[in-house]
């Protein structure tokens, strides 16, 4: 589990990510990097989270691959998941992934609008564009647009003085039980799209290290 947090405004898409990697077998902390990942060619950004390290998997797929622009990247993102999952499996991974969202942000050279995509495993990874995206899910804070970046970071810290149900892997049986955990590590990192740029920067480093 892991922070993606978005919002669209008229003039840019927003992320507001952390870098906890947990290892899959354990839930424990794995390591500490970042999520973010830049496709300066298209001008966009993509973020997953519920799986560990797909953002190799999916910069991989991309590179062998070629878009004529950040709607064609849009359109063809099911098919891109589609190959990085049976990727994945060559490298131990599971044929079918379970509780991943992934954010696809970049501006839209069509419509000239920044824009923002999710692509859940629970809705078979089709898309489907949002205004604004929180998780995992809080009450009691939102975005200000009249001061995104603190209200943004406000959300992070939020999100990471929270502890959240988790699944525990390694219990047996059909009902797998859950124990409540803190899910945000490492840092937490704003990314911006607008029409002419990607930039990204660190507002916090938190003590955390690997397990």
């Amino acid at each position: 589990m892991t922070a993606i947090n978005c919002l669209v405004t008229s003039d840019a898409v927003h992320l507001f990510t952390d870098a906890g990697q947990a290892d899959p077998a354990s839930m424990r902390l794995q390591a500490i990097s970042s999520k973010v990942a830049l496709l300066p060619e298209y001008n966009a950004v993509f973020a997953a989270n519920g799986m560990t390290f797909v953002e190799q998997l999916f910069r991989s797929v991309i590179a062998q691959s070629r878009f004529d622009d950040f709607d064609a990247l849009v359109s063809a993102f099911p098919e891109v998941i589609k190959r990085a999952i049976e990727s994945g499996t060559h490298y131990g991974m599971p044929a079918v992934w379970p509780n991943c969202e992934i954010i696809l942000a970049g501006w839209s050279p069509r419509l000239d609008v920044p824009a923002a995509f999710v692509f859940a495993s629970y809705d078979k990874f089709i898309e489907k564009r949002v205004k604004q995206f929180i998780r995992p899910s809080i009450s009691g804070l939102a975005f200000d647009p009249q001061d995104i970046e603190r209200s943004g970071f406000a959300l992070m810290c939020k999100q990471r003085d929270t502890h959240f149900p988790v699944e525990d892997p390694n219990e047996g049986g059909f009902i797998k039980s859950k124990s409540m955990r803190r899910v945000v590590h490492g840092f937490c990192q704003h990314t911006v799209v607008t029409r002419d740029a990607i930039s990204t920067r660190l507002l916090e480093r938190w003590l955390d290290a690997p397990e």
